[in-house]
């Protein structure tokens, strides 16, 4: 996926700088009237012309490459499913988590599907730019993990170098539970009031349960 992006990035280039190019010596010979009767050659029509053609060739590119990247994502879907296999996916999403590969570059090759249902797009994103808690993970042991948000959810997240798989929990459930009891929690507090026995006496009836 990211490669057939670079390529296209990389045409999309050449285009646009061939255009530039072009527009650049027609507006030069056009200022110096070289050869002569540029001038009148390139009258408003032919200006016209040559704009409109350009805007239907960029729409005809800007269509082709939108459809080529859909065209690669549907077969990054399909490739998912092979290798993860129908029934070990319907696991993961059960579980609610996702999976990352990263290349050499740490921008993304694969995610799994769960990030499309969530709406997370991070094809040819590099990972660590997209989050950057996630760079301690780099040097860590494969046991560590940190805990990211994403869109309003939590995740915890550990890291497999060898394989440059991100390996993603949702456990916003987790922690909603986990805020909760604390919040909830019961508070133990001690009150210590100097000289009280000199002033109350001592009784047993000065203790009080609240």
């Amino acid at each position: 996926m990211s490669e057939a992006i670079h390529r296209l990035r990389v045409a999309t280039a050449i285009i646009i700088l061939i255009e530039l190019l072009i527009a650049a010596a027609a507006i030069t010979l056009y200022f110096f009237n070289w050869p002569r009767g540029m001038q009148e050659w390139l009258s408003p029509r032919v200006w016209a012309i040559a704009s409109g053609s350009v805007i239907v060739i960029d729409g005809l590119f800007l269509w082709f490459s939108e459809a080529r990247i859909s065209a690669i994502r549907q077969k990054n879907d399909l490739d998912a499913a092979s290798i993860l296999g129908s029934d070990v996916q319907e696991a993961y999403n059960f579980g609610q988590i996702g999976l990352v590969v990263v290349d050499d570059n740490d921008s993304v090759a694969w995610a799994s599907p769960l990030f499309k249902d969530r709406h997370i797009d991070l094809l040819d994103l590099n990972i660590l730019e997209w989050e950057p808690r996630l760079a301690d993970l780099k040097t860590a042991p494969t046991d560590i993990s940190v805990k990211v948000e994403v869109n309003g959810r939590n995740y915890e997240v550990k890291y497999l170098s060898d394989a440059r798989l991100y390996i993603f929990k949702d456990c916003t459930d987790y922690e909603s539970i986990f805020s909760y009891s604390k919040e909830q929690a019961v508070v133990i507090g001690i009150i210590l009031l100097d000289n009280y026995s000199d002033i109350a006496g001592k009784t047993e009836d000065d203790n009080n349960d609240l």
